[in-house]
């Protein structure tokens, strides 16, 4: 439903305001989570800071890296669902891209290793892709 929804307001709203109110609402509802959580469970908010104290400079780098990449696929799904594909493509799409990913990633970082039946699996979801963009061929 979130890409329907997000199709919807952005109707009215273009990538960067969607965006940014988007984030907004985000944050407004993190900040209440955390003033529940300090007036009712004081003890695990310290524990959340003790925790966020002991990161490393490699730790932090990566959090800040992860919020990057969130802001960006963000504002790039935005995007397609507002200017390119209807919804449930795009969704089709991420979800296909990052399997794909994730198992390029294991196998290069991670040395896994795979058998034949999910390599034909993952071949299928490429070639999915590729059809979903390929231009349809006109009738005449």
């Amino acid at each position: 439903m979130k890409p329907y929804f997000r199709k919807h307001v952005l109707n009215t709203l273009d990538s960067r305001d969607f965006l940014f109110v988007n984030a907004l609402l985000i944050a407004t509802l993190i900040c209440g989570m955390f003033l529940y959580t300090y007036f009712f469970e004081n003890h695990a908010l310290k524990k959340t800071y003790r925790n966020c104290c002991d990161l490393s400079y490699t730790q932090l780098g990566s959090l800040l890296l992860i919020a990057a990449f969130t802001v960006f696929s963000s504002f790039l799904i935005i995007d397609m669902d507002k200017n390119f594909n209807t919804p449930f493509v795009n969704y089709v799409i991420i979800k296909a891209l990052s399997m794909v990913a994730l198992l390029l990633v294991g196998i290069l970082l991670f040395s896994e290793s795979y058998n034949h039946y999910q390599i034909v699996g993952i071949s299928l979801t490429v070639a999915g892709i590729a059809i979903l963009y390929m231009n349809p061929v006109e009738s005449k």
